[in-house]
This record gives structure tokens, sequence and C-alpha cells, in this order.
């Protein structure tokens, strides 16, 4: 490989977090999501260490917020539920 891509390894809880709301804003862009996106976001999530719980309820309630955006305090205590 000529040019490989640096891994780094997202470590603190808050960080993942952030990370699964990026990806959650770039699904949500084109307004339109498909089974395998939804999978993918999941097994993402699950690969970050985040709860099973967690993930489900936020792709539940994405659909009642605005552009199915969560906001970041509910995604927040969202995951300090299952944190605690």
């Amino acid at each position: 490989m000529k040019h490989p891509i640096a891994y780094k390894n997202v470590e603190s809880y808050s960080e993942r977090i952030i990370q699964f709301h990026r990806l959650v804003l770039l699904m949500n862009l084109e307004n339109e999501r498909t089974k395998k996106e939804l999978v993918k976001l999941y097994n993402f999530g699950l690969t970050m260490g985040l709860s099973h719980e967690s993930i489900n309820r936020v792709l539940y309630l994405m659909d009642g917020f605005p552009n199915k955006c969560v906001p970041p305090e509910v995604l927040i205590d969202i995951f300090k539920v299952q944190y605690n």
C-alpha cells in the first residue's frame, strides 16, 4: 500500500458519542434513509462500543425531529442513561 490510512482509535466515551452524532447527521444530508444505511450506522455505533439500546433509541427518535436531526443535548441524555 502506497498511502495507508492512519487509524485513530476514539478513546473517550464522549468522543464516540460525538462521532456517532456526526454519522447520524451525515446520513440525513439527503433526507433519505435506506435500510442499508441504518444497518451500517447501527453497526458503526456497536463497533465504537455504544450500547444497542441507546443506538436504537436515537434511530427511533430521529423521525420526531425537524430534518431528522437529533439535537446534541437529547443525544447526550440518551447515552447518559445507558452509561450510568
